[in-house]
């Protein structure tokens, strides 16, 4: 007789506690499970992150040396690992499906849930700014050290505060160190504040942000209108701007959070509707990207992102053969049936490794 609902931590903690009683074999038999799961919505390569004490890359390396990893894998241990274990995994070459991708951190938590940093207070809780998810001075001084590694420290930052302090700690990190290029990277920016908008091109922050995390039902009901106000809501999801203003971009979905087919996202990129079609012309218009910039963003900047720009991310002679065939021309197609297209066929290196029923 539930009384309500787990939410972030509540939900978080559960979790660590299921998944540090399973064995590795377990793991990976749901690694498995998921492999065919990401087949079927056309994806091959996926970026995965530590959940709080349980490290699944240990799974990856058991899987990968038995030829059993059937994803190209961008790992990123927690930011907290040990120095020695993140410089083991850094240099070690796991070949082409395993890869270290940097170091996660969550600076907060969500603007709906009243967790995320915010510069000013959430208008329907006075006081309130948010909860760090993490003590910020640590995390400024272990972004300085990992940048002087070499390592890149991927910072979820949803608030506009939280953005605004890891654009700060990557800024430190260069001024101290010199340019590292270490694509250091802010995943997901709910809201952002709009004189940092242009410092992700200043500093070559990529931009990590999952556009079906929009209001994707009930815009006219959503959360935001009442704890951010309308002000704060036209800097929401500022994705077209940022790009304009020469950031680097990716794009992913977040799954479990959505669904991993890349369609809707694809759609709500170009969009910003929800599935009510609302509002009319789409939250913060301005915002809208190009179907071309959308696609080279979701394929060549995610490969940007994980460090693979030459071999992932395009369809070019001497690339990884990863190829999706769709079941209709997506520059033919009215934006609207993005959502309806259906993967036909997965190629992931070449080889088929998935068929839709009938084709």
């Amino acid at each position: 007789e539930p009384t309500g609902y787990l939410h972030e931590f509540a939900a978080y903690n559960m979790l660590q506690d299921i998944l540090s009683e399973m064995s590795n074999d377990e793991i990976a038999e749901y690694v498995q499970a998921f492999t065919k799961t990401a087949y079927a919505s056309g994806v091959t390569s996926v970026a995965d992150v530590q959940v709080g004490n349980v490290c699944t890359y240990e799974v990856y390396e058991e899987m990968e040396s038995r030829g059993e990893l059937g994803l190209r894998v961008h790992y990123s241990p927690s930011i907290e690992l040990d120095n020695d274990e993140l410089i083991r995994i850094q240099k070690e070459d796991r070949g082409d499906r395993l890869k270290f991708s940097g170091v996660k951190a969550f600076a907060d938590g969500t603007a709906a849930g009243h967790t995320a940093l915010m510069i000013s207070e959430y208008l329907d809780d006075p006081g309130n700014v948010g909860i760090p998810s993490i003590d910020l001075d640590y995390l400024k001084d272990r972004v300085l050290e990992l940048d002087a590694m070499g390592i890149r420290t991927r910072i979820h930052a949803c608030g506009d505060l939280s953005v605004q302090l890891s654009l700060d700690y990557f800024e430190n990190a260069r001024r101290i160190n010199g340019s590292m290029g270490t694509r250091h990277t802010i995943e997901h920016i709910e809201v952002a504040a709009p004189e940092d908008l242009p410092r992700f091109g200043a500093l070559d922050v990529i931009a990590s942000v999952q556009p079906n995390h929009m209001p994707r039902d009930g815009y006219y009901e959503h959360p935001f209108h009442a704890s951010l106000g309308e002000e704060r809501m036209k800097y929401s999801w500022p994705f077209n701007t940022i790009l304009k203003e020469g950031g680097r971009m990716a794009f992913g979905t977040d799954y479990p959070c959505v669904p991993i087919a890349p369609f809707a996202t694809i759609q709500r990129a170009q969009t910003r509707l929800s599935d009510q079609l609302e509002p009319p012309g789409g939250f913060n218009p301005w915002e809208k990207i190009e179907l071309m910039d959308v696609l080279d963003i979701y394929t060549a900047g995610s490969a940007y992102c994980t460090y693979r720009e030459n071999e992932l991310g395009k369809l070019k002679i001497g690339y990884l053969a990863d190829i999706v065939v769709l079941s209709d021309n997506i520059f033919e197609i009215d934006v609207m049936d993005t959502v309806n297209l259906e993967v036909e066929a997965t190629y992931f290196d070449g080889e088929k490794v998935y068929e839709a029923v009938g084709c």
